[in-house]
């Protein structure tokens, strides 16, 4: 049985949520001041989930990466194996904001999406 602290970022209140775990199960929950602190220590402690940001290269004479993001969080466990996915491809302009660069990223339902707009 471990105790666990989790500052919650739900809110700019940052609450830290104490947590009891044991054997995957998550009990004990307080210091939250909303039930979605609660909420969100039981996500982090039993399947934490990001929303990646980074960039990807382009074939543009403006630049040489294009700024991309998840367009839904992804599992925290599997975000080194997205970055290097993503260290493989080169997207080709002309690109608009909210354009996807791939969809569904590793079977995850989540799709890359451009951030920025490109012209050729």
């Amino acid at each position: 049985m471990k105790e666990k602290i989790v500052i919650c970022t739900v809110c700019p209140k940052g609450c830290h949520v104490r947590a009891v775990q044991k054997d995957g199960e998550v009990s004990g929950l307080g210091g939250n001041g909303c039930k979605r602190g609660i909420d969100f220590a039981v996500s982090e402690l039993t399947n934490p989930v990001r929303t990646l940001t980074t960039t990807v290269r382009i074939n543009s004479s403006q630049k040489d990466l294009l700024p991309v993001r998840t367009d839904k969080p992804v599992p925290k466990s599997i975000l080194m194996d997205i970055i290097q996915a993503l260290s493989k491809i080169t997207a080709t302009p002309p690109i608009q904001s909210g354009d996807p660069i791939i969809t569904d990223i590793l079977n995850t339902g989540a799709n890359i999406i451009a951030c920025e707009d490109m012209d050729e």
